[in-house]
Parts: structure tokens; C-alpha cells; sequence
């Protein structure tokens, strides 16, 4: 049984309690290596909570190292030494055949110094035979030395093994008293799991507005260079540069300990400020095409609705008076003076500067046009006042049962008779509306097509 328990009091009180179990298995299996020693590892979890994670029984097994022969040093010594004597037989036979030299050489230069020549021969030999021993003892003891060293390297400390086992583990929990959290407990940890949320969410958006910002910089510079034969038509070298600089400026500003931190208001400041210049720079590319398509577009529907006005709402729509014709073709005569006017203007003004005026002014221009044009085309031609008809009575009213039947009859008659010279003029009168409406439908078609176009 494993007891984990909480320090800092003086009884201190159970938080966890393990029972593990294997032991008697591990001894079955490695008990011929002695008694195990139990490791128990323990991890602290991301809630700073103390959990056994493995249990094992560790068994240590001692390896005695294995006999080595020395036949092998053996026979090196006696290499050794053969290589020693060896040398002292050359040395020998090499100082022997010097002597005889010397004597040689001596008999033949001067007879009368060959027994001095001999006894210093003599001598020589002496000293090369001590020398010769000496040589020969050091040898040998050279050859015991390494032979010493060599029994000593082969003596070996015994090896050790380490058998692990591994043991179960079950959380029991026996004998641990769980408390209740009380209110304030749990309010507590609430409003801690809250405030890591806030945190987390904080450093998410904090990471949102940045890469934002950073998306921002590097469209905005590659926009430009995208377009940059348009751009420089409308942009001048200098506010280009000085624009590619700015870019580049708070490109820097992020990587730097001030960008990396600031605050998420610092982050959409600085891009607001820029993206009003980038703006501004492509309103100026855009009205390139869309200012002279605009005009003409303008110049194309104010000649159409003049004609209207002069020559068809004259035939097919004389029910508009000659006042609301006179304020549509007034208001047709504002619209083109300052239309002209700031065409005129434009023309002498550098493309590089803020425009005179703009595809979209020239609609606002066209709302008050418009506005009396649906007034006039809503109004529909007026129909004519119908005409009631008199029925005359009879002079000489008869009197009794059948005078009031044959009464009754002759206003039946009458009054189908009525009826049907309606029906006929109602019929008649819709045939004359028919093309008056068709055309009436086809201009307010038109009109509307010219404002769509526009």
C-alpha cells in the first residue's frame, strides 16, 4: 500500500492511497538475484496534483568475469627475451669484428706496436662482454616487469545487471477523507477557471490583431508593386518610397520587444492610419477607368431623356404639363453645367493629385434628376368622365294589373337595353386606352433601362 499524503502540519492528512501488487510474481521470477528494491515514480500533473505513475520491482544480478589463460604473455616473454639475446650476439659479433680491424690495420702500419695494439684489444673485449651482461640483465628485467604488468591487468571486479519487473498499480483511495467544497470554495475556483479564460482569450486576440497587422504590411506592399504602372500614373516616386518605407518601419516595429508586446489598440492604430494612405492610393487607380466610363454614361442619359421630354412625352404622354417638362429640362441643364465644368477642371489638374471630383459624385449629381423623372412617369393618363343617359317615361301611364306588367316589361328592356350600350362604350373606351398604355408602359421601360446603365 501507497500512502500519499499532504506536508506542512503536524498530522498530516491523506490525499491519495495506491495498492500495488506484482512482488510475489517479480521474487518467483528473479528471486535467485536476492531481495528487490520497489521504485515508485511519481509525476505532478497540469492541476499540481501528485500522482504514482509506475511501480517496479528492481532485481540486481553480480556477473563474474570469465578465467583467462596466460599462454599468450608466456610466449611473448619469451620472445622478448630471444629478441634480447639476439641483440647482445649482434653487439658481440659486431664489436669482435672491430677489434680484429684494428688489429689489422695496426700490424700494418707499425710492427713494433702490435702488443700494445693487442692489450688494448684485450681491454676492449672486457669492456664489450660487461656490457654485453648489462644489456642482457636489463633485458630480462624488462620482460618480468611486463609480464608483472599483465597478470595484473587480467585480474576483473565482478559485473552487475539490473532485472526490472513491473508491478500493478490501483488507485483505492481507502482511508482518504474528501472534503466538501463549501460555497466560497467553488466560487473561488470559478473565478479562477474564469480568469484564465479572459487570459487565454486576451492572448488570442492580442495574436490575432498582430498577424493581422503583419498580413496587412505584406499584401499592401506586394498590391503596389502588383500594380505598379497604374500606380505610378496617380503616385509620385517620392510618396511611393515614403510609403514602401512606413511599410517597412513597422514591419520592424513588430519584431521588436515594443511591437511584440504592445497592446491590441497600438496594433489597429497603426494599421488604421496606413490602410487610409493605401486606400486613397487605389480610389485615385480606380478612377482611372471609372471616372471617363461614368461620364459618358452621364452624357449618354441626360441626351436621351432631353429628347423624351421635347418629342415623345409630346405624342405619347400629353397629360404631363409643361411645367413639370420645363423643371426636368432645367434640372438636365444643372446636371450638364457642372458636369462640364468639372470635366474642364480634371483635364487641367495633375492625375498625381486628389481628384476634382469622382465617379460617384457624378450619381449623387443624378438623384434630383431622377426624382422628378419617376414623378413625372408615375402619373397616369387621366380617364374620361362618364355620361349618364336619361330614361323617358310614358305619357299616358295605364292603370290596372297588366298596365303595370307591360310597365314593368318596357323598363326591363330599357334597362337591359342600358346595360349593354355601357358594356359597349366601357369596351370601346379600353380599346382606345390599349396602345396610349402599351406606349406609356415602353417609356417608363426605357427611362428606367437609361438609369440602370447609368
Amino acid at each position: 500500500v501507497c500512502t500519499l499524503k499532504r506536508g506542512g502540519s503536524d498530522s498530516p492528512a491523506a490525499f491519495a492511497e495506491y495498492e500495488v501488487s506484482g512482488v510475489a510474481d517479480a521474487i518467483a521470477k528473479f528471486g535467485q538475484f536476492g531481495k528487490p528494491k520497489v521504485s515508485l515514480t511519481y509525476i505532478l500533473t497540469h492541476s499540481d496534483t501528485v500522482v504514482l505513475q509506475k511501480a517496479e520491482a528492481v532485481f540486481t544480478e553480480e556477473v563474474a568475469p570469465e578465467p583467462e589463460t596466460e599462454e599468450a604473455p608466456a610466449e611473448d616473454a619469451a620472445s622478448e627475451t630471444e629478441d634480447a639475446d639476439g641483440q647482445t650476439a649482434d653487439s658481440t659479433e659486431a664489436a669482435s669484428a672491430e677489434a680484429e680491424g684494428t688489429e689489422a690495420d695496426a700490424k700494418e702500419a707499425e710492427d713494433t706496436e702490435a702488443d700494445a695494439k693487442e692489450a688494448e684489444a684485450a681491454e676492449a673485449d672486457a669492456k664489450e662482454a660487461e656490457a654485453s651482461e648489462d644489456t642482457q640483465a636489463e633485458a630480462n628485467a624488462t620482460v618480468d616487469e611486463k609480464a608483472k604488468k599483465s597478470k595484473e591487468k587480467k585480474t576483473k571486479t565482478p559485473t552487475k545487471k539490473t532485472h526490472r519487473f513491473a508491478l500493478t498499480i490501483k488507485r483505492t483511495d481507502r482511508g482518504v477523507a474528501v472534503k466538501q467544497l463549501s460555497a466560497e470554495q467553488v466560487q473561488e475556483s470559478r473565478n479562477v477557471l474564469a480568469a484564465y479564460d479572459n487570459e487565454e482569450e486576451q492572448q488570442r486576440l492580442h495574436e490575432a490583431a498582430k498577424n493581422e497587422l503583419e498580413s496587412f504590411i505584406f499584401s499592401s506592399r506586394d498590391k503596389v508593386r502588383s500594380n505598379e504602372e497604374q500606380v505610378d500614373i496617380v503616385f509620385s516616386e517620392e510618396d511611393k518610397e515614403k510609403l514602401f518605407e512606413d511599410l517597412e518601419a513597422l514591419e520592424d516595429w513588430l519584431d521588436e520587444d515594443e511591437g511584440e508586446n504592445a497592446p491590441i489598440k497600438e496594433y489597429y492604430s497603426r494599421r488604421s492610419a496606413l490602410d487610409k494612405r493605401i486606400k486613397k492610393l487605389f480610389r485615385r487607380v480606380a478612377e482611372l477607368d471609372q471616372r471617363p466610363a461614368t461620364v459618358r454614361a452621364a452624357r449618354k442619359f441626360v441626351a436621351t431623356l432631353r429628347k423624351q421630354v421635347n418629342t415623345v412625352w409630346a405624342t405619347e404622354r400629353p397629360w404631363i404639363t409643361e411645367a413639370e417638362k420645363e423643371h426636368v429640362l432645367a434640372a438636365i441643364g444643372a446636371f450638364e453645367s457642372w458636369l462640364d465644368a468639372n470635366v474642364s477642371e480634371q483635364d487641367s489638374t495633375s492625375l498625381q493629385q486628389d481628384p476634382v471630383f469622382t465617379a460617384s459624385d457624378i450619381v449623387s449629381h443624378l438623384e434630383p434628376l431622377h426624382d422628378l423623372l419617376e414623378q413625372a412617369l408615375k402619373r397616369s393618363k387621366p380617364r374620361p368622365p362618364k355620361v349618364k343617359k336619361k330614361v323617358e317615361k310614358p305619357a299616358d301611364a295605364e292603370t290596372g294589373s297588366d298596365g303595370e306588367e307591360e310597365a314593368k316589361a318596357a323598363d326591363g328592356e330599357k334597362d337591359a337595353g342600358a346595360g349593354a350600350e355601357a358594356d359597349t362604350e366601357s369596351s370601346n373606351r379600353e380599346t382606345a386606352d390599349a396602345p396610349e398604355s402599351v406606349a406609356e408602359d415602353e417609356t417608363v421601360e426605357e427611362s428606367e433601362t437609361e438609369k440602370d446603365e447609368l
